[in-house]
């Protein structure tokens, strides 16, 4: 959000910044200074009301001292007569209803005598008259608990508020102060007492209390708290709801204790719920009269409270509203005529100097000001353009002759960069046409009528190093094809001499050079240049190209293209060098292979045919078909045939592995049980179990309907068997198990031993032929590395797979599968070459 916007002028924004930071400013300090004020302010308001209204008691309680001086003297008129004369108080009754503002309504007059009693009533007179009339009673019947009387035997002068008068004929209540007075015999003998209506009390009231304050109202209570008179009350609550209402309000502890609290002089303040309206908030004021002893209660809205610090708010907003708007002028008119206008003048002054006006007069240098130091300054920024101008001037005259030149030069550099790309290109294309060919004669060919038209050359020759790098050899030449393959010492001719110093050579006059070679010389060579082959570095060779006699030098663009053909070149001719080379090896090993297998499979098939032999007699020896023979010859006899039987299986694993390496081994896969084959296997590793003599358990587990297997039973007893024979070989005591899994679409078999397991580095190598385990040679566990992989070959030949899981120490898991296709058929299959080990990881 942006305070200001982007239009608007320095001054404006000056002005806005000032007032925004004055008017919180102002406004903090006037809360701070009215919360301290409002607190003074308040306590000063709460006295003023509370002395306001210890006056009006005051004034109230002179007025109503007027009727109990009355009643007193009026008293002391009559005591110690014996009987007073009724024509003497008549007069005097008459005179005191008679004074003007006397609030007295009547005088009562009872007094004893030893006949009875009488009572007599002297009321106001009617104007214009100023004679009371008067009732007289003789021994009427009063009550014994009539007010008056109680005050005459108690000897004590009181007031009695809120009654009836004693005059049958007035309905009207009134409040009366009572007097008694002596007789001759200093005994009371009567009571005097005045009536003040309670119209004539609220009247005074309304005289005394002047209360601006619309909805404030005066209550006056007696000394036991009963209401004696009241100011502006029945007017806003209704007189049968006001006096239960005014005794709920008179019994709350807080105005009990106000009530208790005030004493004369000193009044109390109390700020709470309003007697008559509890929703509203009321300021109540209890005053003690101070002769009367009657408290005067005057009830105010809580508003006036407010109303003084309303007023001071009000003030002070509009000084403030002054002072700020005050202010603003000031400061507008000190921005205008200090900031804004010398801006704006110093402002089009920049922008006709900006035009190119730079005679243009700069104002208010004689400030000393910021104003001033910025008229200076662009008085300086005026001068330094003036020279700036001149200079570029000068400058853009020359600039345009560097321009010129530059652009011929750039014109030449473009040229010569063209020439460049045209050369590699030309090196790209040519190189390009030998790079994917591995024919040596071809790349050589190609690479000679290449360099005749990058080169413009008339000659092209190329020249390798022998094997023995003692000599060079021409292989390649665009002159006479006679002289290919001749020979030349490694540091003859020119060739001789780029590969022996490894750098670009260049003869100017070949003809007469000292190493120039004769024999070898094309005619018409008399310019020639040649440039080393080199593969990592080293030669191989070098490339040699010959101009004519009339025929222009080689540059630096021809050395440049000749050492960059030969670079890219020299890897693809070495290439090719390595492809024949290989090819020639690979036909080599193949040979000796293919001679090696046919020597293999002969020998084992002369040896196993003898062998046999020899095993038959000795088996036919030991069991004494050739005559008796003693338990020693019996023992060693069993050690040859068993030797002989290693030996004949060591014969036939060689043969299969023949076999399988000439691509001549033979499976003839055809429905069969398995369970002859799984007892045959099984009752081998019990034989060999036996012979060790060792702790091992088997355990087979074969489901009793076994389906019928497409396999070759004896490959597939072959494998089962060599499976536990070398389980049977590495576990020295434990268990070794047989379990057959079936599903719909294969048969599983899985051999599992306790034995000494494989490590990782021996799983590796753990199929490859003529591979065996370390720990196995160093354990003198018999074996020749053939009866894994022929066991793999053979599975995989069958459609399977063979897997293998093991862990060190705690034994291995073998398991092979076997397909079960849906429709048996008899098969012959004869098995692919088996890959022999290279020594190569």
């Amino acid at each position: 959000m942006k305070l200001f916007s982007a239009d608007w002028s320095i001054r404006r924004r000056l002005v806005q910044i000032i007032l925004m930071i004055s008017i919180p400013t102002v406004v903090v300090v006037a809360i701070i200074a009215l919360s301290s004020y409002s607190t003074t302010l308040r306590s000063e308001s709460e006295d003023a009301f509370v002395n306001s209204n210890q006056v009006f008691a005051n004034a109230l309680d002179g007025q109503l001292q007027t009727a109990v001086v009355t009643t007193r003297n009026f008293a002391a008129a009559l005591a110690g007569q014996p009987v007073a004369p009724l024509s003497q108080a008549w007069q005097m009754a008459s005179n005191m209803l008679s004074e003007k503002n006397t609030p007295i309504r009547r005088i009562n007059v009872y007094g004893m005598s030893a006949s009875g009693h009488q009572s007599v009533i002297f009321n106001a007179p009617y104007p214009p008259t100023r004679v009371a009339t008067v009732q007289q009673y003789i021994n009427n019947d009063l009550p014994a608990d009539t007010w008056f009387l109680q005050a005459l035997n108690d000897g004590t002068e009181r007031w009695h508020a809120q009654a009836l008068p004693f005059d049958p004929s007035s309905t009207q209540p009134v409040v009366s102060y009572a007097v008694p007075y002596q007789g001759p015999g200093k005994a009371y003998m009567g009571i005097v007492w005045v009536d003040v209506a309670e119209v004539t009390l609220s009247r005074m009231m309304d005289k005394t209390i002047v209360s601006k304050d619309a909805g404030g109202y005066s209550l006056l209570f007696d000394e036991q708290s009963t209401l004696a008179g009241s100011h502006d009350f029945y007017s806003s609550m209704p007189e049968a709801d006001s006096s239960s209402t005014l005794a709920s309000f008179l019994s709350k502890p807080d105005i009990s204790r106000l009530w208790t609290d005030a004493q004369a002089n000193q009044g109390t303040f109390y700020l709470g719920a309003d007697p008559f309206e509890s929703d509203k908030q009321s300021i109540v004021l209890i005053n003690r009269l101070p002769q009367t002893g009657w408290r005067l209660v005057t009830i105010l809205p809580s508003t006036v409270l407010q109303n003084p610090l309303n007023q001071s708010i009000v003030e002070m907003a509009l000084v403030t509203a002054l002072g700020m708007t005050l202010l603003s002028w000031i400061v507008y008119r000190f921005i205008t005529r200090t900031v804004s206008r010398p801006l704006e003048t110093l402002g089009t002054a920049a922008q006709q100097i900006g035009g190119g006006d730079l005679r243009y007069g700069i104002a208010y240098q004689d400030q000393k000001d910021e104003i001033g130091r910025l008229a200076h300054a662009m008085e300086d920024m005026k001068r330094h353009l003036s020279y700036s101008y001149q200079q570029l001037s000068m400058w853009s005259q020359t600039l345009e002759k560097r321009v010129g030149q530059r652009t011929e030069e750039l014109a030449l550099a473009q040229k010569v960069a063209q020439a460049n790309a045209n050369e590699l290109q030309a090196v790209y294309d040519a190189s390009l046409a030998i790079v994917n060919d591995y024919r040596l004669d071809a790349v050589l060919q190609q690479l000679t009528h290449s360099l005749l038209g990058l080169l413009d050359a008339n000659y092209c020759a190329v020249w390798l190093l022998t094997a023995s790098k003692q000599h060079l050899q021409l292989v390649a030449t665009t002159g006479d094809p006679s002289r290919l393959n001749r020979i030349i010492g490694a540091d003859e001719g020119l060739a001789g001499a780029a590969t022996r110093e490894t750098r670009l050579l260049i003869v100017e006059d070949y003809a007469h050079w000292p190493q120039h070679l004769d024999e070898l010389s094309d005619t018409g060579v008399q310019k020639g240049m040649a440039a080393p082959l080199l593969f990592y570095n080293k030669p191989i060779g070098a490339v040699l190209v010959g101009r004519g006699e009339d025929a222009q030098g080689f540059n630096k663009p021809d050395e440049r293209l000749l050492l960059l053909f030969a670079n890219l070149v020299s890897p693809i001719v070495r290439n090719a060098q390595l492809y024949i080379q290989r090819e020639a090896a690979t036909e080599e090993a193949e040979r000796a292979n293919s001679v090696k297998t046919r020597f293999l499979a002969s020998v084992t098939h002369e040896l196993r045919t003898p062998l046999n032999l020899i095993i038959n007699n000795l088996d036919f020896m030991r069991i004494g078909m050739f005559g008796n023979v003693t338990g020693e010859q019996k023992s060693r006899l069993d050690q040859t045939i068993r030797s002989s039987e290693h030996l004949l299986s060591l014969i036939n694993d060689l043969l299969d592995v023949s076999k399988i390496e000439a691509g001549e081994m033979e499976l003839t896969i055809i429905p069969a049980d398995l369970r002859p084959v799984l007892e045959d296997a099984l009752d081998s590793a019990v034989m060999l179990i036996e012979a060790k003599g060792a702790p091992i358990t088997l355990e087979a587990h074969i489901p009793e309907d076994l389906p019928l297997v497409p396999m070759d039973a004896r490959r597939v007893r072959q494998v089962l068997t060599n499976l536990l024979t070398n389980a049977v070989k590495f576990t020295p005591f434990g268990s070794i198990s047989l379990r057959l899994l079936m599903s719909n679409e294969v048969i599983e078999m899985v051999v599992t031993d306790t034995g000494i397991g494989i490590s990782p580095d021996e799983m590796k190598n753990l199929f490859q032929p003529f591979e065996r385990a370390d720990r196995a040679k160093s354990m003198s566990i018999e074996g020749t590395g053939l009866g894994l992989s022929i066991a793999k070959h053979l599975v995989e030949a069958h459609g399977g797979k063979l897997m293998v899981e093991s862990e060190v120490g705690k034994g291995s898991s073998f398991a092979f599968t076997l397909p079960l296709p849906q429709e048996l058929s008899n098969m012959r299959i004869v098995t692919k070459p088996l890959p022999m080990p290279t020594g190569e990881d």
